[in-house]
């Protein structure tokens, strides 16, 4: 089911779609939406990080449940190659797409 989107939501917003199906809590999963950060996310994050000790993979994984809405338990549950599709999106967020000129 493909569902049109506007360059400029499409800015803000991303849709992974998994490599696999996954049920958690009665629900079954098969993509997700990734938003672009903000400063306060980084924020709160690393407060939340310092405050429980987390390690960086520990951290990393409250920021993308953080923006992605799921539970850190089912991104727990993830096959690794899913799990790389999100990290991906969220990179994608800070790549320049913006070609420069030669001339």
């Amino acid at each position: 089911m493909s569902k049109a989107v506007s360059k400029k939501s499409n800015i803000f917003e991303k849709t992974i779609e998994f490599e696999h199906e996954y049920e958690f809590e009665g629900n079954k999963i098969s993509s997700c939406k990734i938003r672009k950060p903000r400063l306060m996310d980084r924020i709160m994050n690393s407060k939340s990080a310092e405050f429980h000790g987390f390690n960086r993979d520990e951290t990393e994984v409250q920021l993308i449940s953080r923006l992605t809405k799921l539970p850190v338990e089912f991104l727990h549950s993830l096959w690794l190659d899913d799990y790389l599709k999100i990290d991906e999106a969220f990179a994608n967020f800070f790549v320049s797409k913006k070609k420069k000129s030669t001339q």
